[in-house]
C-alpha cells in the first residue's frame, strides 16, 4: 500500500470503513491503445501545416500548427502530470478515485453496485482495471436498457504497477461486501 496515497485518501473514508489498498497509477510517459491510430495523425496535421506556413507563408495556420505540437507532444506532458494527482483506493466497501490538479474529484463505486470487472495486464503485472457498473436503467426516449452514463466511459484504474492483485484484492472485497449484504 502506497503510504503518500493512503494519507492523502483518509480524509475521504467513512467513519467504519476500513481501507485495504491505496496507491496511484505509474508516472512518466504512458501510451494507450488510441495512441496507434491518434499519433499518426498528428503527425501528418503537424507536417501539413508545418509545410503551409513554410512553403506558402500563410501564418493564419500557425494556430493549428500549434494545435498539432499539442496533439503531437503536449497531450502526454499533461497527462503524465495529471496522473501525479490522482489516488485510487480500495476499503470494505467501496472503490475511492480521488483526481484533480485545480479543482477536486471524488468518484465512489460502492462494491455492491460493480458489475463486470475487467483486467488488462502485462507480464511485469502493471495494467489497467476497468469497473463496469451492474445496474441498468431504463430510458424512456430510445425505450431501452443501459448502464448510466458511465456506459460510454466506464470507471478505470489505470497504470497500476500492482494490477493482478488489486484486481484480485477488488474481487475479494466484492464478495465480503455482497455475502455482508445478504
Amino acid at each position: 500500500m502506497d503510504y503518500y496515497a493512503q494519507i492523502k485518501i483518509n480524509p475521504y473514508l467513512n467513519p467504519n470503513e476500513e481501507l485495504i489498498w491505496a496507491g496511484q497509477p505509474q508516472t512518466g510517459i504512458k501510451f494507450r491503445k488510441s495512441d496507434i491510430l491518434f499519433t499518426p495523425f498528428s503527425m501528418l496535421w503537424t507536417a501539413f501545416f508545418a509545410m503551409l506556413i513554410w512553403r506558402r507563408h500563410i501564418y493564419t495556420a500557425v494556430p493549428f500548427f500549434f494545435v498539432g505540437l499539442y496533439m503531437l507532444f503536449g497531450r502526454f506532458i499533461v497527462d503524465a502530470r495529471y496522473r501525479t494527482r490522482v489516488y485510487y483506493a480500495l476499503t470494505d466497501s467501496r472503490i475511492i478515485i480521488l483526481r484533480g490538479y485545480y479543482m477536486l474529484k471524488i468518484d465512489s463505486v460502492p462494491l455492491k453496485e460493480l458489475g463486470e470487472i475487467k483486467l488488462s495486464a502485462v507480464s511485469d503485472d502493471s495494467g489497467t482495471i476497468v469497473l463496469e457498473p451492474a445496474k441498468l436503467i431504463y430510458n424512456w426516449k430510445s425505450a431501452s436498457y443501459f448502464h448510466s452514463a458511465t456506459q460510454f466511459a466506464p470507471t478505470r484504474l489505470e497504470f497500476l504497477s500492482e494490477a493482478k492483485q488489486v484486481y484480485g484484492e477488488i474481487l475479494q472485497a466484492q464478495k465480503n461486501a455482497l455475502t455482508a449484504a445478504g
